[in-house]
């Protein structure tokens, strides 16, 4: 999750897509949201949307 999270913050201004953010972490999109979801309780989209 940190790997994703600064990939996030390092690309705040930017259009990223789920897919290149899974990507870039070295997961499945899937694999992605359900991490999102257990250890901050909200989905990528939600997590960009809420605290940058």
């Amino acid at each position: 999750m940190d790997q994703a999270r600064d990939s996030i913050d390092a690309h705040l201004g930017e259009s990223i897509s789920l897919a290149d953010l899974a990507c870039c972490v070295g997961v499945t999109a899937r694999t992605l949201q359900n991490g999102f979801q257990r250890f901050l309780d909200c989905t990528p989209t939600e997590y960009i949307r809420e605290f940058p």
